[in-house]
Parts: structure tokens; C-alpha cells; sequence
């Protein structure tokens, strides 16, 4: 090491025991070290004693000779430490400095905090950079997606306390922000309060306010046209509530008062017994049928010849089709069923099958002239009908 200026290093040796030099001391190289064995030591002191409002300053220059260019740094200061590897030196944080413009008449700087990140890499972690605009800097604080900034107490915008340390947002107005301005906003979905009034006509939308009183629905004010199909129920009319006033001609079908009709019991017409009736097969004089109301084997009605045939009439109600049909009986008879007309001589035949078995027929609609006849074959005069039923549906 090198000492310059007026005999310094004779004045040095001559002085080593005082602690200051009054002198202006120059050092040229390329590393000055301060070791110490001590706990706490080294310790580097600059001290100002003038009975000013003016500190101690420590300098760093950076002169390369010719102008400065944008990125130079001008000056750091580095925290090294071991890691509990081998061990082996590691950098833990650094202070840079760096020309961030170098213009004449527009000079600014940028000063970087910086930690090593997890891996031992340096990363920075507060960057402040000279602003475009004279009496401005940026701040940039925390690196990358993960990183958390924690403000202790409130956080303050211009002097204005803004959000508090449990986020709270402390400023009560907000003289900048509008609803044209919120993200999404659709106008259709926004109305200022001015824009609801409390007459007019509400268009569409569900209600989801409390239930309206029926001391607030106007007589009349609900007609069949504003019900939805099926949403007033039997529960919902008072007894003697509605009258035939009400209902429109041809507005009750057969299909809409199920079980108004004694042999219909849901989606059936039942067969009785006093619906079948014999053919004249078995000559003049044995016309009739007969009815055995001994229960077992001798049940149901009877034929009063081998020779006749047993014939039930069906009338299929307006609105319904005929889709099935069971006949019951003793032995297992043929049975078929026809399409006949009140007004025509014709027989037109829908399936055939046996008793005691359900018969898928030719779907038939009722009309203002069709019924239906069900033939059931018997062979003797012990073959005995129990009764029937004929499958309905609407059209």
C-alpha cells in the first residue's frame, strides 16, 4: 500500500498512537481489510463534531473516464456470510447503484435491495428508480408471484390513511370511481336510485322478495293466462270456489276429470260381469247368459249353450285411446276385440289373443261413432267369465 501527500507515512509512524489524522489521507489499491478477533469488532467509525445540522457522508464514485452510460453501476455494498455447507462463502445481500439515465439535464438512478432468494440466488427485493418527471421516483416492491408485502400499520396514499393493517379500506369517498368504470359492468344490470319509481310495470325477472300479502294483489289481478300449466292444484281452491260459471264449455275432457265415470279407475275401464252379454249362436230359445255367484271354480257369468259366444261393449271416452285388454275367465277362452260403429255394420278387427292374458291391441281413438265389441270363444256351458278391463291413454 501506498501512502501520499506531505510525508503521511512519516507522520503516521510518528503518530500511530494518537486516533485521528488532521491531514487529508489518500490510499491507492485494490483492497483495504479490517480484521478483528474480537465479538462486535471490527468497527469502522465516521464522525462529524462540526455544531452543524451537517453528517459524516461516505462516498462512492464511479468515473470511467469518458461520459456515463445508462446501466453503470456507481456503487455497492455487500453482506457476505457462510453458508453450513463445507461451509463456504455465501452473498446474503448486496446494495447496488446504478446510472439509470445518463442524460445531461435529465440524470436519474436506480438503487437495488437485494437478497439472496431460497437458492442462494440474489434477487432484488425493493427497487427504486429515478422517475420521467422531475421530483419523481417509482418504487417497485417483492419479487415474483409469491412474494408478500406485510404493512405493519396503515397504509397511506398522499398523506390520506387508505386501508388499515386488517384491510379495511379507510377512505370514505371515492370522488374518481363510477359504475362505468367497475369491471363487467353491463348497464342493463345497474339502476340509480333515482331510475326506480314506485309505479310502472315490472318486466321480466323472478321475485325474490318477501311473499306479497293478498291484501296487495288487485281484484282480478290474476287471470288464467298468468298461471303456469299445472301450478294451481286442488289445494289451492276453497271448497265451492269454483263453480260452472267458471269453466269454459268443452274445457273439462275426459282426460282432466279421471274417475267421473263409475267403470273408470285411473287409466282403466273396468269390465263387469252385466257387460257381457251371449250371441244367438245357441239358437232362439238360449239367448241369455247366467250369473254364478258361488265363489271358486263355478264364478262369473255363463253361457247358456256350447254353441254361443260372450260379447262385451266397450265405449272408449272423448280424448282417450284404447290400448290394452285383459279378459278373465275359468278357462283360458279365445278372445278378440273389434272396432265397431254406431252408424255402420262393419267389424274391423284389433288383435286377438286368450284370457288371462293381456292383449296389445291396434291403438284405437275415440270418436264420436266407435266402440269397441270383445268376443270371448267359449266352448261349453261350464267356461265361466270373471269380468275385464280396457286399457286407456289420452290421444
Amino acid at each position: 500500500m501506498k501512502w501520499i501527500g506531505q510525508n503521511i507515512y512519516d507522520q503516521v509512524s510518528r503518530f500511530r498512537n494518537t486516533t485521528y489524522f488532521e491531514k487529508d489521507v489518500n490510499f491507492q489499491g485494490d483492497t483495504v481489510t479490517f480484521t478483528s478477533a474480537n465479538a462486535d469488532d471490527p468497527a469502522v467509525i465516521i464522525e462529524n463534531t462540526t455544531a452543524d445540522n451537517q453528517a459524516a457522508r461516505l462516498q462512492f464514485k464511479k468515473h470511467r473516464g469518458v461520459d456515463a452510460v445508462d446501466g453503470d453501476n456507481v456503487g455497492e455494498i455487500e453482506f457476505w456470510g457462510y453458508d453450513d455447507g463445507t461451509p463456504s462463502e455465501q452473498l446474503y445481500g448486496k446494495v447496488t447503484v446504478e446510472v439509470h439515465d445518463a442524460t445531461s439535464g435529465q440524470e436519474s438512478g436506480t438503487m437495488y435491495l437485494s437478497l439472496a432468494s431460497h437458492d442462494g440466488g440474489i434477487n432484488t427485493g425493493l427497487k427504486l428508480t429515478g422517475g420521467s418527471v422531475d421530483n419523481e421516483v417509482d418504487a417497485e416492491v417483492g419479487r415474483g408471484a409469491a412474494s408478500v408485502t406485510d404493512i405493519q400499520g396503515t397504509l397511506s396514499m398522499g398523506g390520506t390513511a387508505t386501508i388499515n393493517n386488517s384491510g379495511v379500506i379507510q377512505v370514505a369517498a371515492q370522488t374518481v370511481i363510477d359504475h362505468d368504470q367497475l369491471a363487467n359492468f353491463a348497464a342493463n344490470e345497474h339502476y340509480t336510485q333515482n331510475a326506480i319509481t314506485t309505479v310502472g310495470t315490472i318486466g321480466t325477472g323472478v321475485w325474490n322478495g318477501t311473499a306479497i300479502a293478498h291484501d296487495y294483489i288487485g281484484a282480478d289481478a290474476i287471470d288464467g293466462d298468468n298461471l303456469a300449466d299445472n301450478a294451481v292444484d286442488s289445494e289451492h281452491y276453497t271448497d265451492g270456489s269454483i263453480d260452472t260459471a267458471h269453466i269454459a264449455d268443452d274445457q273439462v275432457t275426459f282426460a282432466k276429470a279421471s274417475g267421473v265415470t263409475p267403470n273408470v279407475y285411473g287409466s282403466i275401464i273396468k269390465l263387469l260381469p252385466s257387460d257381457f252379454a251371449a250371441n244367438i249362436d245357441g239358437g232362439n230359445t238360449k239367448l241369455g247368459v247366467g250369473y254364478t255367484d258361488t265363489a271358486g271354480s263355478a264364478y262369473g257369468m255363463k253361457v247358456g249353450s256350447a254353441n254361443a259366444e260372450l260379447f262385451a261393449f266397450v265405449s272408449i271416452p272423448e280424448g282417450m285411446t284404447a290400448t290394452h285388454v285383459d279378459v278373465f275367465d275359468k278357462d283360458n277362452r279365445a278372445l278378440e276385440v273389434f272396432e265397431v260403429q254406431i252408424n255402420a255394420t262393419s267389424l274391423t278387427s284389433k288383435g286377438s289373443g286368450n284370457c288371462n292374458t293381456t292383449l296389445d291391441i291396434t291403438d284405437v281413438d275415440a270418436t264420436a261413432t266407435n266402440f269397441l265389441a270383445i268376443k270371448i270363444t267359449t266352448t261349453a256351458t261350464t267356461d265361466k267369465v270373471f269380468g275385464g278391463k280396457v286399457t286407456i291413454a289420452p290421444q
